[in-house]
């Protein structure tokens, strides 16, 4: 079951045409699902009628782009939050906050006042195999030289890691310990995103309450550096956030 979204709260989902004024595609986007969202069906046997349906359509408010301790630019900068506690802050609960003392514990703690009616992590989806080697004292690659950087947790991580999301072909690689085809790194993206999943899946309220639903997402973080020939040098901002209809 997927309930309407008629407030539309950061719209990162698709390619917004510039010429097209940002009001007109909002009022497109939102007077669609507010004819047609609650016949959506996902076609997985969970659709149910809310209690609190109104034909004339409720205004919900949510966050579609949430970031975690599993995106390279939050956990180089020191965030430890997982998917299920960005879910629980999103439903109100108190999330502790970077940075931790010594001990672990956060030094600074936040909270909604009014909790959120849905929500999705999006977490940068590039580099989850290479951060689960990274972070698993146990796997053979733990000490190599760029998951040491990484685990600096500073601007030299952040740098360091990202600078391979501006490769342009043919210089696209990944880290040399992925291996040459980059399997051994592919092949540990799964706990992740699994994990993700489940995480998603155990906050979606799925009674008639309907009191918080929850999406299953990524962020495909493309910015590639462009050389313009004479000594000009951009890089492009094409970060889009892929959202799934089950």
């Amino acid at each position: 079951m997927v309930k309407i979204i008629q407030k539309c709260h950061r719209l990162e989902v698709g390619v917004i045409m510039k010429s097209i004024p940002l009001s007109i595609i909002l009022a497109i986007f939102c007077s669609f699902f507010m004819q047609s969202s609650w016949s959506l069906d996902d076609k997985d046997g969970t659709s149910v009628s809310c209690d609190n349906f109104n034909s004339q359509g409720n205004p919900y408010f949510g966050d579609m782009h949430v970031h975690t301790t599993y995106s390279i630019d939050a956990f180089s900068q020191g965030v430890n939050t997982t998917p299920e506690q960005a879910y629980r802050f999103a439903k109100g609960e108190q999330i502790g906050l970077h940075p931790f003392s010594a001990n672990g514990i956060s030094t600074r703690f936040a909270h909604f006042e009014r909790r959120l009616d849905f929500a999705v992590v999006t977490d940068h989806a590039e580099f989850f195999g290479e951060y689960t080697i990274c972070t698993d004292p146990s796997n053979q690659f733990y000490n190599d030289t760029n998951c040491q950087v990484l685990r600096q947790r500073n601007g030299t991580s952040l740098i360091g890691w990202n600078v391979l999301l501006g490769a342009l072909p043919p210089n696209v690689k990944r880290f040399d310990f992925c291996g040459a085809d980059g399997s051994i790194c592919t092949d540990e993206v799964a706990s992740i995103w699994q994990g993700m999943q489940a995480a998603a899946e155990q906050f979606y309220d799925r009674s008639t309450d309907c009191t918080f639903t929850t999406f299953i997402g990524y962020e495909w973080t493309g910015a590639p550096t462009a050389n313009f020939g004479n000594g000009g040098i951009e890089t492009i901002n094409l970060h889009r956030n892929i959202i799934f209809l089950n």
